[in-house]
């Protein structure tokens, strides 16, 4: 039986958070990384990509006003496309404002165990609500 795999985008700075979701997601997540500069036209990138099933955004201190505008952006312009929060920071304050922003998930990269069944149930909830909500 072939592996289905999920088309993801990750919007990252830093390149262990790409690394970090190849080994965790195995053959699950076909992965591909878009450059975060410009800012301006990050949503219009994103959107031209192609058919993302997923979008992970990394948290970080530095860009967390940028990342929760671009997260609200693309719930504005994608809502059928689940977005996902991730960092290399274990904090409280980075998930809540990644949450608030619309994220549906968030995850700390080298801690979360799980992870691709984590996603698998995050796809079928998305997948359910687009059919239901016809969009």
């Amino acid at each position: 039986m072939a592996v289905v795999r999920t088309n993801a985008l990750v919007v990252a700075e830093s390149g262990a958070v790409s690394s970090w979701l190849g080994e965790v997601a195995g053959d699950t997540l076909a992965l591909t990384s878009i450059n975060t500069e410009p800012a301006a036209d990050l949503v219009e990138r994103i959107r031209a990509s192609g058919a993302a099933d997923l979008v992970f955004c990394e948290f970080a201190p530095e860009f967390l006003d940028e990342r929760v505008a671009l997260i609200e952006r693309l719930a504005e312009s994608m809502p059928s496309t689940p977005v996902v929060g991730i960092s290399m920071h274990d904090s409280p304050d980075l998930i809540l404002a990644a949450m608030r922003g619309g994220a549906r998930d968030f995850f700390i990269v080298g801690r979360d165990a799980g992870f691709a069944t984590q996603i698998q149930r995050l796809l079928r909830r998305s997948a359910g609500s687009s059919a239901a909500g016809g969009g």
